[in-house]
């Protein structure tokens, strides 16, 4: 099974929209979304928003079940073939991914979203997300940047001129090629070839 992670700068870059309309490119292929969750004393109350309620060290399941549209819902009408969701303290996520691997072993690959993969996993193909305008870089993220196959640089056209504060840093951490694009749009023609070099890689 081939895995391709997308990972993002920070959050808000678009990685779901992302990897959705990789779902759509890549017939038969499952979904996964990592989420890690913060240690402190709650006891794992169902309310508390640092770690989801998590009782054990990890949890892998279909849907969250708090009610609202996630990942792995938008993953499921994008066409993956499975779409789990994994929440795991940050100690114990090694043997939650491979536990959500082994579930997922019958398909021909497997898009993940969620960075800690590249610390616990090993991803067979790295696309990193960025977008102009937001603050907050994750600083592990940074590590990702001269590893990454992709680095997509995800803009809608006619958002306006913005400094390309971003765009620099991902070229002085070690980007080689920062792709320009609207994630969002069926139609653009630079989403549209670079799901097509996506298709090409995965055939391989």
């Amino acid at each position: 099974m081939r895995t391709l992670l997308v990972g993002g700068l920070c959050s808000g870059v678009g990685k779901t929209t992302l990897v959705c309309r990789l779902l759509e490119t890549l017939p038969g292929w499952g979904a996964l979304k990592i989420t890690p969750v913060r240690t402190h004393p709650c006891e794992g109350h169902p309310g508390c928003r640092e770690c989801h309620g998590l009782r054990g060290d990890y949890e892998i399941s279909l849907d969250p079940g708090d009610g609202k549209e996630t990942g792995t819902d938008l993953y499921a009408r994008a066409g993956a073939a499975r779409a789990l969701w994994l929440l795991g303290r940050e100690l114990g996520l090694g043997p939650a991914i491979g536990a959500a691997l082994r579930r997922m072993g019958d398909l021909p690959g497997l898009v993940v979203e969620g960075n800690s993969f590249a610390r616990h996993g090993a991803p067979d193909a790295i696309v990193l997300v960025a977008r102009e305008g937001l603050p907050g870089v994750k600083p592990r993220a940074l590590d990702l940047i001269p590893t990454a196959d992709w680095v997509v640089l995800n803009r809608a056209p006619g958002a306006g001129a913005e400094p390309k504060t971003v765009e620099r840093l991902l070229r002085e951490r070690g980007a080689t090629r920062v792709l320009t694009l609207d994630a969002g749009s069926p139609v653009d023609t630079r989403t549209v070839a670079f799901l097509a070099e996506i298709r090409a890689w995965a055939r391989r």
